[in-house]
């Protein structure tokens, strides 16, 4: 009888939540809002008279819920908050939200500066995906001067040089609704699966998975459709359609049904499959019960599983350091352990072979890549 050997020794399964995306200025759920109304008059300028009225009805569901502070404690700047209280209406203005969510970070992404990883390396640094390719100028010991865009970096460090490497395995679940991690891998050539039928670069031998639970602002369904989901290029694609970006808001009552029923199949066996869980930008909100389901069915039946890393820097780690001492019960009995990383996302992906670095989930640096830095470009 064949043995099977069902342990996974290298796979690191990424949660990402809303401060994974901060470096390239888009909103956390605290500051959300705000940038909803900036959101406002950068459409009104740009003639986007769709994503103007959809950001008007929520903030004008947002002045009438006034009167509910009063009576129960909600907090109506916390977007989960306000569009919970929405949806347990009986006008529950669901694609006004959904657009006026999708509106506000392409505002976000096109307004804000980006960022660039400026840094000194070899050629062949992450050989394994294709190097960084010919650097910018010589600059004497060093073979080159590179700078690329920032998450391009990021994304690239994360997944690791898999040059040599046997069973190396990176899954992406990301609360997030922007495209930010698979534009990253799609610059730097890098296959990846969307976790359903007829997703873009969706391949069944990829060893990179990217699955959006809340789905995604360059999703749509298309007209005369009842569930079938098409990746479009991006956001603006998709208005240009005349469509509603496909989004589950953050709100108690999620519908994880169609393609987002795939994404959750896959993302438990992910977790089940996982040596590592790094939990990157993500402050555990007690709104979202679905995470803590996720963890626990996901994780049941892992024996591969090390470790659950948190990053993120204060004052929010000390946060999600409280709110896991309720979700994890036991933690002294536990085979894997906690480990919290007081760092942003950017420090974390740095050389060098601390605890608080992308090193110690096996993902190393290339020795080459020095005197890295982020600058606005």
């Amino acid at each position: 009888m064949e043995i099977t050997n069902d342990l996974h020794n290298n796979h690191n399964v990424y949660i990402l939540g809303a401060g994974f995306s901060r470096l390239r200025g888009l909103p956390l759920i605290s500051d959300f809002m705000m940038q909803m109304r900036d959101a406002l008059e950068y459409h009104a300028q740009n003639n986007h008279r769709q994503e103007c009225d959809a950001i008007r009805a929520v903030l004008g569901f947002r002045m009438k819920a006034s009167s509910a502070a009063y009576r129960v404690q909600v907090d109506l700047e916390n977007i989960e908050e306000l569009f919970s209280l929405a949806s347990a209406s009986t006008n529950t203005h669901e694609e006004s939200i959904r657009l006026a969510i999708a509106s506000t970070l392409d505002y976000s992404f096109h307004a804000k500066k980006s960022m660039s990883a400026d840094f000194h390396a070899a050629d062949d640094a992450f050989a394994g995906i294709g190097g960084w390719g010919k650097p910018r100028q010589t600059d004497g010991y060093w073979q080159g001067s590179q700078r690329v865009p920032a998450y391009e970096y990021i994304v690239r460090a994360l997944i690791g040089d898999r040059t040599g490497t046997e069973g190396i395995e990176n899954t992406f679940i990301t609360f997030n609704y922007d495209t930010i991690v698979e534009d990253a891998l799609n610059e730097i050539g890098a296959q990846f699966s969307l976790g359903f039928e007829g997703s873009v670069s969706s391949k069944s031998s990829a060893s990179i998975q990217v699955l959006k639970l809340h789905g995604s602002t360059n999703w749509a369904i298309p007209k005369g459709k009842r569930s079938e989901v098409q990746v479009f290029d991006s956001y603006r694609h998709v208005v240009a359609e005349g469509l509603i970006p496909y989004l589950v808001p953050p709100t108690w009552k999620k519908d994880s049904r169609g393609a987002l029923n795939h994404i959750w199949s896959h993302s438990l066996k992910a977790l089940e499959n996982a040596t590592r869980v790094v939990i990157i930008g993500f402050s555990i909100p007690p709104t979202d019960l679905h995470f803590k389901y996720l963890l626990a069915a996901g994780l049941q039946n892992n024996y591969s599983l090390r470790e659950i890393v948190f990053v993120n820097p204060e004052p929010g780690l000390q946060l999600v350091k409280d709110r896991c001492a309720q979700l994890f019960a036991n933690q002294e009995h536990n085979a894997a352990k906690l480990r919290f990383i007081n760092s942003t996302v950017e420090a974390f992906v740095g050389q060098g072979t601390m605890q608080e670095k992308v090193w110690s989930i096996a993902r190393p640096i290339p020795e080459s890549l020095q005197n890295l830095s982020f600058e606005f470009s």
